[in-house]
């Protein structure tokens, strides 16, 4: 890997401003090099850089699990449900609530663990395989009993995940899940 260097100058013209190019394997530096310290620092620099950036970017997102009456959904599965039900209906209408992403307006017994209060929305969380549910599917599919709660808006905030497992027929309550951070 050669890393290039426009305002050092080479050493063939050191008074000159002009391309260095300095071989980088692991932590073997070109011996050639004017100065092998600076060198030797500006790639424990570069690298620590990039280590720095790939944990910033780690770090701002969090992975979630729930737990639905023994059915385990990891965040892949909670993420794909939450960016589907979010790329069908951004806003869930409220108009029709026979199709999904839905409004979600009854309270489980537990406050949602993940999120405040706003304008919740449901979907299915059902991996069906290649992917999460899908409402347009022929033929249309059993949606299941679980569900993913997310708020609207543009950063699809999860709340959290619920059944509807137990529960009496055409009740529409949910309980929450086991969710897990």
């Amino acid at each position: 890997m050669f890393f290039t260097r426009p305002w050092m100058p080479t050493a063939e013209h050191p008074n000159t401003v002009s391309t260095c190019r300095l071989w980088h394997h692991d932590h073997d530096i070109n011996p050639t090099s004017n100065s092998p310290a600076l060198d030797l620092y500006i790639t424990m620099l570069f690298k620590t850089s990039i280590i720095l950036a790939l944990l910033a970017v780690v770090s701002t997102g969090s992975a979630y699990s729930c737990n639905c009456n023994g059915r385990e959904y990891n965040n892949d599965d909670i993420t794909d449900a939450v960016d589907t039900g979010f790329a069908v209906d951004p806003i869930a209408n409220p108009i029709d609530q026979t199709k999904f992403p839905r409004r979600y307006g009854l309270t489980p017994t537990d406050d949602y663990p993940f999120c405040g209060a706003g304008h919740f929305v449901e979907y299915p969380l059902l991996r069906v395989p290649p992917g999460p549910y899908d409402p347009n599917a022929t033929p249309v599919l059993d949606p299941g009993y679980d569900r993913v709660v997310y708020l609207t808006g543009d950063n699809h905030t999860f709340c959290g995940c619920l059944t509807g497992e137990g529960q009496p027929a055409n009740s529409q309550q949910l309980e929450l899940c086991t969710n897990s951070e």
